[in-house]
């Protein structure tokens, strides 16, 4: 019989985390109306979602195309001199290939190194880039400036400052060339919007219903859940400090949860947790279901990262009935309802222990289904990829 479905390219080249939590999500629900064909440069991570009940990405698509690229060296100018060039080319191969292909139109996922990838350039036929989020390190003045730099220094990291405006006109312009944008919140359009002068549509996100759930019981550890990957920009230190603002004795224990961690953070948090008092559990790699059981056992959640475009971390937390405590930044005020869902509190330790001790005050009376039927409303992968597949139509015609 012959196969009337759309032909729709695919292509990535993302770590684990959010972003191919999404990638991975949108493909699996859709893939019955489109047959996708997955291109990946070199994917050498461990696929984050791969278990027996979810299948790994190449599972969700009808073929798949690998191509090797090196994966650098040490240091990040070595890296980029090995890796970028090599990825390129290979994005330039991909295009021909689409090109013989003949897709309908292709979907584009971040480029770990540029962020959009050049592909976009390459391409004839319409483009769909998912676009979680500007490349932060091109606009952003702590990232490009992590430290006061003295004469000596500047011109030490010089060959690094010409790479990075290199970069910033690389992604700039792959991402000026893509035919339609999508994006995960308001807050991350209006970025867009600054930093490329392109309007976008926003796809609203969500957690799975089936797979994050309410708890069988109410049981709850004494203990402050946070997720996410062990390096400066997901705020865990503020984490430890907030918690260890709460009053002894019935102070609550915190646990991170993450998929990969910055050389020496995992020495400085445990420092840091020690100075303020906290108990800190540093866990890393688990599978879904346990990941699952940490969220419907914790006393609540804290999202501390610094204008995080959107975070799936506070959705499926609520999607398990568990209140959360969020800066009130970035795409976190489009998620946390405050009153209903959890917190939301000013950027520092005090506000944000004002927030987890309101919120676990509260506990006793908290209605989790509530906070999980707010969630689902308006957070969730259908509606998600309802739209996705709205956009992919009027892209194909």
């Amino acid at each position: 019989m012959t196969d009337s479905r759309p032909v729709v390219a695919l292509y990535h080249h993302l770590p684990p985390g959010g972003a191919h939590r999404a990638m991975f999500e949108l493909t699996r629900r859709t893939n019955q109306r489109y047959r996708y064909v997955l291109y990946e440069v070199e994917p050498t991570d461990q696929d984050p979602f791969a278990s027996a009940r979810l299948a790994p990405l190449a599972d969700v698509v009808a073929e798949v195309h690998r191509h090797r690229a090196p994966v650098g060296g040490e240091g990040r100018i070595r890296r980029w001199t090995r890796a970028v060039p090599a990825i390129i080319k290979a994005e330039r191969q991909i295009a021909r290939q689409i090109e013989q292909l003949a897709a309908s139109a292709t979907v584009v996922h971040h480029q770990r190194f540029l962020q959009a990838p050049s592909l976009l350039r390459h391409l004839s036929g319409p483009s769909l880039y998912m676009a979680q989020e500007p490349r932060r390190r091109s606009f952003e003045y702590a990232i490009r400036h992590p430290t006061e730099r003295g004469p000596l220094r500047r011109t030490a990291e010089l060959p690094l400052d010409l790479l990075e405006g290199w970069a910033r006109r690389q992604d700039l312009s792959a991402t000026r060339a893509a035919t339609a944008i999508v994006c995960n919140s308001h807050y991350s359009r209006e970025t867009i919007w600054r930093g490329y002068g392109r309007d976008s549509t926003v796809l609203p996100l969500g957690a799975d219903q089936d797979q994050f759930t309410l708890p069988p019981d109410d049981h709850r550890e004494h203990e402050i859940v946070a997720v996410g990957a062990l390096d400066d920009s997901k705020g865990h230190d503020l984490a430890i400090a907030a918690v260890g603002q709460l009053p002894l004795p019935d102070r609550p224990a915190l646990r991170i949860i993450h998929n990969r961690a910055a050389p020496n953070q995992a020495d400085k948090l445990r420092t840091l947790a020690k100075e303020h008092g906290v108990r800190l559990v540093l866990e890393a790699d688990i599978d879904e279901s346990t990941l699952v059981s940490r969220y419907q056992r914790a006393s609540a959640v804290i999202a501390t990262a610094r204008v995080e475009p959107l975070g799936l971390t506070p959705l499926e937390a609520m999607a398990c009935g568990t209140p959360v405590v969020a800066v009130n930044e970035g795409g976190y005020r489009e998620t946390v309802t405050p009153g209903i869902t959890g917190a939301l509190a000013d950027r520092s330790p005090e506000a944000l222990a004002a927030g987890l001790h309101r919120v676990l005050s509260d506990l006793p009376g908290t209605d989790r289904s509530a906070i999980r039927q707010h969630a689902r409303t308006s957070w969730n992968w259908d509606l998600a990829s309802d739209r996705y597949a709205a956009e992919l139509d009027r892209l194909i015609g």
